[in-house]
C-alpha cells in the first residue's frame, strides 16, 4: 500500500505523543508488513529472521526495556537507571552521571549497528531512532514518506 502525500504530511505534522498518532502508525506499519519482534532466551526474532544475542547481556536488557516500555519509547534517565544503576541519578556524582550517559549512547549506537546489519528492513525502517523533541529513543520507527521519495 502506497501512502498518498497529503496523508503522509498530515501524519507527520501530528504531535508524536498523541495516542492517535500511535494508532495511525500501527495501522500504516501493519500494511507495510511490520515484522513481529520477539526476544526469546538470548535470541531476537524479527519476522522469520533470528539474531543471537548470547553474550550480549546489555543489548538484551536494552531491547527488553524497549519492548516493555509504553509506546516503546525510553528517556535517557530511565535507560541509565534500568541498565546501569538502581539508584536515582541525583545521588550520583556529575562524573558518574556523565559516564553512564556516555555509555548509554555508545550501547544504543552499537545495538543500532547490530540490528541494521542483521535486519536490513529497507530505507523506511529505522532502528533505535532518537526523537529530539521528546528526548526519547524508540526501538524502531517507520518513516512516514511515500515510496520512492
Amino acid at each position: 500500500m502506497e501512502l498518498k502525500p497529503a496523508l503522509v504530511s498530515h501524519i507527520a505534522s501530528l504531535p508524536e505523543r498523541n495516542p492517535m498518532v500511535f494508532l495511525l502508525w500501527k495501522l500504516v506499519s501493519e500494511t507495510q508488513e511490520m515484522p513481529l519482534l520477539r526476544l526469546e532466551r538470548g535470541y531476537l526474532r524479527v519476522g522469520a529472521e533470528i539474531l543471537s544475542l548470547e553474550g550480549k547481556q546489555l543489548v538484551q536488557r536494552l531491547i527488553h526495556l524497549f519492548l516493555d516500555a509504553p509506546f516503546q519509547r525510553m528517556y535517557r534517565r530511565d535507560l541509565i537507571t534500568h541498565l546501569y544503576n538502581p539508584h536515582p541519578l541525583t545521588t550520583l556524582s556529575w562524573r558518574q552521571r556523565e559516564c553512564y550517559q556516555h555509555n548509554t549512547v555508545k550501547l544504543i549506537s552499537r545495538t543500532r549497528k547490530l540490528l541494521q546489519s542483521a535486519f536490513p528492513l529497507g530505507t523506511q525502517w529505522e532502528w533505535l531512532p532518537y526523537d529530539a523533541s521528546s528526548q526519547t529513543w524508540s526501538l524502531y520507527r517507520l518513516r512516514f514518506c511515500p515510496a520512492g521519495v
